[in-house]
């Protein structure tokens, strides 16, 4: 009786011109429409009161660049999809390989990597997890004339953060942040005297 429905509910779509004629994507720069397409499954010709929506966007947040989606029907034969993606903000070196890390901490998969190749990058166990605190100490303490290029989280404890001009700035365990300032305040006090070193240990 259900399919028997169906078909009914179909054939009345078909002859009325209520199927999808059109899929529109929108907030996707990343990630192709195309991608978005094979992931939601809809067809053109599908009528359009048989879409399942909620199908669809779960299909969608499957898709590992994706962080929340909208999938609506825009009568009488158009599905727009909306999707809101995730925001690298470095990469973790992994024994697996690269893996993009978001402001949470939180890995996402590691397509698309030639097109970050300015992020910084990460490495040692945890570093993706514990990423955001550091992330917060670094904009909380802007540098002066030097960019933060990459760090290593040591024993899972403590970092060693790495800047332009080859500068290494090993932070402790303990009072993370006094010593990025306090190293912050050298720099602006005496900015030459930094050029030429490996290493500043605090």
């Amino acid at each position: 009786i259900v399919y028997e429905g169906k078909n009914l509910v179909s054939s009345v779509s078909v002859e009325s011109g209520l199927v999808v004629q059109e899929l529109s994507f929108s907030g996707n720069r990343v990630v192709s429409s195309k991608v978005l397409l094979e992931a939601v499954g809809i067809e053109i010709g599908t009528p359009m009161i048989l879409v399942d929506l909620h199908d669809a966007l779960q299909m969608l947040t499957r898709v590992g660049w994706v962080d929340s989606a909208q999938v609506t029907r825009q009568w009488p034969n158009k599905i727009s999809i909306k999707v809101v993606e995730k925001v690298p903000v470095a990469i973790w070196e992994t024994p697996e390989g690269p893996l993009f890390i978001d402001a949470k901490g939180e890995v996402f998969g590691d397509k698309y990597m030639g097109m970050f190749s300015d992020l910084p990058v990460l490495r040692g166990a945890g570093a993706g997890r514990r990423f955001p605190e550091l992330r917060g100490v670094l904009e909380r303490s802007p540098l002066i004339g030097l960019e933060f290029v990459g760090a290593t989280l040591l024993g899972k404890r403590r970092w060693d953060i790495k800047m332009t001009e080859g500068l290494i700035v090993r932070l402790p365990e303990d009072e993370m942040e006094r010593a990025l300032i306090l190293f912050s305040n050298h720099q602006k006090r005496d900015y030459l005297a930094l050029v030429g070193l490996a290493v500043v240990d605090y």
